[in-house]
């Protein structure tokens, strides 16, 4: 009997997962043949309108993932961003009851109509710089499309204050070949989204905000959105090994004159002041941009240092040569000098005197 009843919940079972099976299938088979009604005759090169003055709007949004890289050198900024976009293709529509309730579809964004959205500064050459994964297509033709994609924008670099600078980068996005009245952009939101930003190292971002522009260009009018990311640079990297070493050997260029001047180090520790800033100098200089309009403060005390330093030696070779005088290096007076009041045996008198305090 417990057989009989194992046997009849077996075969129930297979029954019930054979219909499962049948209804995959029959989902599979809905969303093959919708695909196949939707892209019939679709042609991914034609802009989705039913006339011809008709507008697209593109409702977009910016996330930011990461700040890879700002570089100062070059004048770059490196970003990993999400691009929302959100538009409504009105060849791409179905009635969810003739499909066994299908609301959405997911599509190659290869073979749809996309707005060819490009960040305008792009330093790199390459304009798109986001992978084409799957959009998403609704009932009533509405396409969601968030590609991921890493920029290199340029960005004007003030570095006056450095280390202790911020900047100003831009990110300015808008269809390459569609005017205003073919492809219209509205900006979702008037922040970029960090809710998933991993913070950087070296910078932090104060403010990041979009607004959206135009420019017109005769008869037309090009819409774009310019996003403004206010980064603030951490300087306790730079504070503690670049400012405090250079002020340290500052404070070591006026100990030069508190040195004896029998002691023979007393030149060597001013050159060696000289070669150090030299050497944090050029640190610098592979830091900054190469540009004449901005010079950052850091670097005109490094060369007002570097010339005190250069003033002291001076001074030191020459206290270091009135020090070791002696009658044996006497030097006679120019004969257009006044000798009435002092005479060359003065000079004899004082260099014998500073004979018998050496040897005493």
């Amino acid at each position: 009997m417990k057989f009989a009843a194992a046997v009849f919940l077996a075969l129930l079972g297979n029954a019930a997962a054979a219909e499962a099976s049948e209804d995959f299938v029959s989902l599979a088979e809905l969303e093959d043949s919708l695909l196949r009604n939707l892209f019939k005759g679709y042609q991914k090169w034609v802009r989705p309108v039913q006339h011809a003055n008709d507008t697209i709007t593109v409702r977009f949004g910016l996330k930011i993932s990461q700040l890879v890289d700002v570089d100062e050198k070059n004048q770059l900024m490196t970003t990993n961003v999400w691009l929302w976009q959100e538009w409504t293709d009105t060849k791409l529509k179905w009635d969810p009851d003739d499909y066994g309730g299908i609301t959405s579809i997911r599509v190659p964004s290869e073979t749809i109509w996309l707005p060819d959205i490009v960040l305008y500064e792009n330093a790199d050459g390459r304009f798109e710089g986001s992978l084409m994964t799957k959009a998403i297509v609704r009932w009533d033709g509405t396409i969601t499309w968030t590609p991921p994609a890493s920029y290199k924008s340029s960005c004007t670099m003030d570095v006056t204050f450095f280390p202790f600078d911020r900047q100003n980068c831009s990110m300015k996005f808008g269809s390459w070949t569609y005017d205003g009245h073919m492809v219209d952009l509205v900006l979702v939101d008037h922040y970029v989204d960090r809710k998933d930003f991993f913070d950087n190292g070296e910078w932090e971002i104060l403010n990041a905000t979009g607004v959206k522009g135009s420019r017109r260009d005769g008869m037309y009018w090009y819409p774009f959105i310019t996003y403004s990311f206010i980064l603030k640079r951490l300087p306790l990297f730079y504070t503690l090994f670049l400012i405090i070493p250079c002020l340290g050997l500052s404070f070591l260029t006026v100990l030069v004159f508190y040195l004896p001047s029998d002691e023979g180090e007393k030149l060597s520790l001013s050159t060696s002041v000289l070669v150090s800033l030299t050497v944090f100098l050029l640190v610098i200089e592979e830091i900054i941009p190469s540009s004449s309009k901005v010079i950052p403060l850091i670097g005109e005390y490094l060369l007002f240092i570097m010339i005190f330093v250069t003033f002291s030696i001076i001074v030191t070779v020459f206290v270091i040569n009135v020090h070791h005088r002696s009658s044996a290096t006497y030097h006679p007076m120019a004969p257009w000098l006044p000798s009435e009041d002092v005479s060359a045996s003065s000079f004899h008198k004082v260099a014998a005197a500073q004979e018998v305090e050496r040897v005493i």
